[in-house]
């Protein structure tokens, strides 16, 4: 049976929404709850707790309308499943009846171990960078400064050299992707940095504030704790057991988008072993880079780029290797000439796999040469040219591995 569960903070708010979400789902039966996520007693959690039976399923609109915290949350996951009971949160698209939905449950656990060992660390670590940014901002706020036409201008000015600068950088610190210095990025980690602090001051007024805050307007999002600019260069962590059983059981299957999810996904938080990486090429090569009942352009993409952020994070040359042959074998389904920054970057992101400047240099060469021989657009290959001409001019190095490919779109562009 489908059980729904809604909880709004105070009288005045309405649970219309998550109530008409969770009837449309089939739930036959609907507790309701009028408490703060901070509030220890909650009566209708406690009474459906209470008559939960084996098989039954559990369902709200969001990861935030069942737990107080993180812990909280793993603590009641971890009670539904002592009782064979199921979970799906609709928002999250978590449904624990389902192998992706269990995935996404232990990858939740994974994160709330990570949170509960890394919050002094991160409070330390994070505090030179946070002061320096709060002082730029205190700086923009006196002097009235319009954000959006400061990151407008800056884009203009800045923008392409940033980009690029970022992945060269790669080849020194792989971790550090350039997505992780975006507005969104630098706005969550914040987030997760105050969360982190509330959490462990949970007595004062104002985190008790706070955290309510967070609560109410969802505001904790799972990347608020992958590794980024503020996160003072901490190293990952194990992979817990019970996810790594999970990982070689994934890896182990048909290669496809699903198998690799884990590991994609586990490379931004964890220490990824060798064999891990070894299972994923040696599948690769089984199945001759042929990913199955994989034929959508997103599914194609998204796998492509996270291996590649795999290679780059655990320096493995093999898996980039992999990741070159998989994108010529996908290369129709990519479409160069729509995306073509992005089938780039997944090229700079996987040569930093290589320490050394030589092989990096020819990686990134080879990557630029396949595509600069496709059939291109104007647009792409003036795209393309001016990424590649920033790269050789940040990076001289790169001329040598670089220049063939440069002069071929120089010959593609009309001027």
């Amino acid at each position: 049976m489908k059980i729904g569960y809604a909880r709004v903070s105070t009288d005045e708010q309405s649970d219309n929404a998550q109530i008409d979400a969770l009837e449309a789902v089939g739930c036959s039966r609907i507790y309701r709850e009028k408490y703060s996520g901070r509030s220890k007693s909650r009566p209708e959690l406690e009474r459906m707790i209470d008559t939960l039976r084996g098989g039954d399923v559990i369902v709200v609109q969001r990861l935030d309308r069942l737990g107080r915290s993180l812990k909280d949350l793993i603590e009641l996951l971890d009670n539904f499943k002592s009782k064979q009971v199921q979970f799906i949160s609709l928002n999250e698209s978590i449904d624990t009846t389902t192998a992706v939905g269990e995935l996404a449950f232990h990858m939740i656990g994974s994160i709330a171990q990570f949170e509960r060992r890394l919050i002094s660390e991160r409070t330390k670590a994070g505090l030179a960078a946070l002061t320096q940014a709060s002082l730029i901002t205190k700086v923009a706020v006196e002097q009235k400064a319009n954000f959006e036409d400061i990151e407008k201008w800056t884009m203009n000015e800045r923008g392409l050299i940033f980009y690029c600068q970022s992945f060269i950088d790669l080849r020194v610190e792989p971790k550090w992707l350039p997505s992780y210095l975006t507005p969104e990025q630098i706005r969550d980690e914040l987030y997760g940095r105050v969360n982190l602090a509330c959490q462990k001051h949970s007595e004062i007024n104002f985190s008790q504030y706070a955290l309510d805050h967070f609560s109410e307007n969802s505001s904790i999002k799972l990347n608020a704790f992958f590794p980024g600019p503020i996160e003072g260069n901490i190293p990952p962590g194990d992979i817990p057991e019970d996810i790594r059983l999970n990982l070689e059981k994934s890896l182990s299957k048909n290669a496809s988008f699903e198998a690799f999810t884990s590991l994609i996904n586990l490379a931004q938080i964890c220490k990824i072993d060798e064999k891990h990486v070894e299972l994923a090429v040696s599948l690769l090569n089984n199945a001759n880079h042929q990913l199955k009942a994989t034929e959508d352009k997103k599914s194609i993409y998204q796998t492509l780029n996270g291996l590649a952020k795999v290679a780059g994070t655990v320096r493995s040359k093999k898996l980039a290797a992999s990741v070159m042959i998989l994108s010529r074998v996908y290369r129709d389904y990519l479409n160069v000439n729509a995306e073509p920054e992005n089938i780039m970057a997944v090229g700079l992101v996987a040569s930093a796999a290589f320490e050394d400047k030589d092989e990096w240099a020819n990686y990134i060469g080879q990557w630029f040469s396949e595509l600069s021989y496709l059939p291109l657009e104007q647009n792409a290959a003036v795209s393309l040219r001016s990424m590649l001409d920033q790269l050789c001019v940040l990076e001289p190095y790169l001329y040598y591995t670089c220049s063939r490919p440069l002069e071929i779109l120089k010959c593609l562009i009309i001027e």
